[in-house]
């Protein structure tokens, strides 16, 4: 698969989860995290869409300083391998703040070819 192929491809998957976990926390309300199974999926749409913002390769990153790339990757570690310690505060924070302004960043990346 070409270079440009392959980060299409995540950067789609990426905006994908973004806007999954956008629209369930949307839905759900105020009171998504009283549910830990919703809590549980709203989690791992932002950590699924970090992990593919992770496959974009460093030399690609560096064109895009404006995208919280260590963020992202900070978090896909924590809700991956320490989910004991994911606070729902930052998660409330990453899905109504962080992916919406991720989504138009993405949006420009597949723009450019990359």
């Amino acid at each position: 698969m070409a270079d440009h192929t392959r980060n299409a491809f995540h950067l789609n998957q990426a905006k994908r989860y973004a806007g999954q976990a956008i629209e369930g926390r949307s839905k759900a309300g105020g009171t998504w995290r009283d549910d830990p199974v919703i809590a549980a999926g709203i989690t791992h749409l932002a950590e699924a869409c970090a992990e593919h913002m992770g496959n974009i390769p460093r030399e690609v990153q560096v064109k895009y300083p404006d995208v919280p790339w260590q963020s992202m990757a900070d978090f896909r570690n924590i809700a991956s391998h320490s989910y004991h310690r994911v606070n729902l505060d930052i998660v409330e924070a990453i899905v109504t703040d962080d992916l919406p302004a991720l989504l138009p960043q993405i949006d420009s990346m597949l723009a450019d070819g990359i």
